[in-house]
């Protein structure tokens, strides 16, 4: 693949950028390669924006996540307490309330990560989120007492999250 010195940092970019990567200034069109017609009429102004629009998204779907798990130590505990004994299986109230607050509170923490680097700290909530989920859904008894579609959800939106980290680290500065 061939690079295009940049003309005011003199430093070596690859041919299909349009911004250098150090200095942020416009590199000049190499014969017989094609560059994205957004990339060419992005401003680095524009391109520092984008970045932080993705780290705000992980960042409050993580905060979103944080505010269902809390949901979660609320509600569970209500339906358990009115719905025929057995319904849930075998739920342990007070430890799916300690579970579920410790989860809130850890992606309450990962959310503030998620401004610098939301990447890492949605891979990060995911681990986590799967370390306590998992054991919880295989034990459990019944659909309802293994929370299988409460779990899918979480595991859509942390994936949301983690699509953000993504696409906030593919954006060329």
């Amino acid at each position: 693949m061939s690079a295009v010195i940049c003309p005011h940092c003199r430093v070596a970019n690859c041919a299909f950028e349009t911004i250098c990567h150090c200095c942020s200034g416009r590199l000049p069109e190499v014969a017989g390669v094609k560059r994205s017609a957004d990339n060419a009429r992005e401003t680095p102004v524009a391109v520092v924006l984008r970045k932080q629009k993705e780290a705000r998204w992980a960042a409050r779907i993580l905060f979103g996540a944080a505010g269902m798990s809390a949901l979660r130590g609320v509600i569970y505990p209500i339906l358990v307490a009115h719905t025929p004994h057995g319904a849930f299986g075998n739920i342990n109230i007070d430890e799916l309330r300690i579970v579920s607050y410790s989860l809130a509170v850890a992606f309450v923490s990962l959310s503030v990560l998620a401004r610098k680097t939301p990447l890492l700290a949605s891979v990060i909530a995911m681990m986590v989120y799967l370390a306590t989920a998992v054991p919880e859904a295989v034990t459990g008894e019944g659909l309802l007492g293994r929370g299988l579609i409460s779990k899918g959800v979480m595991v859509l939106i942390l994936g949301r999250a983690i699509l953000s980290g993504m696409y906030h680290n593919m954006i060329s500065q």
